[in-house]
Parts: C-alpha cells; structure tokens; sequence
C-alpha cells in the first residue's frame, strides 16, 4: 500500500502518485504542500483557503503562487492530454 497525503485544497487523503508536491524554494525545512494532480479547481481552493501556507508554515508570495499555477496547468496538460498508443 502507497503512502497517503492529503490535498491542501479538497482535503482529502489520496495516495502520493495522485498528488502533486509544491515546495517553497527558500524553505530548508523539507515541508510539501499537496494538490490533487487533475484538479484546477483544489489548486484554487488551496489559494483561497491559505493551504500552502498552513502546510508549509511559510507566507508564500504571490509571485510564487503564480509561477506555480503556471507549472500546474502545464502538468495537468501533460497528465491529461491523450495517449499515442
């Protein structure tokens, strides 16, 4: 059985391959903030309900927030976008 971790968005409790880890780059704490890979929607509501920033015990800059929005519809992209096989 896979580790689990929850989402700072939804909250729910998913194995660690359904999930994607942020980390904040000035942190030396190895602390991660967890988002559902395929959901624009629980990134979001990790924004508005200050998750990151409760799970990495750090204020996280809006520029950063954007840089990994950014990174995040790129993933989601890559994860969802169909198969050549």
């Amino acid at each position: 059985m896979g580790a689990y971790r929850s989402c700072v968005g939804c909250r729910s409790q998913k194995e660690r391959s359904l999930l994607i880890r942020f980390r904040y780059p000035e942190s030396e704490s190895g602390r991660g903030a967890w988002v559902c890979k395929d959901s624009k929607d629980c990134f979001q509501m990790a924004v508005s309900r200050k998750g990151f920033e409760r799970a990495l015990k750090v204020s996280v800059p809006k520029e950063v927030l954007t840089a990994w929005s950014r990174d995040f519809d790129d993933t989601v992209e890559v994860s969802s976008a169909p198969s050549s096989h």
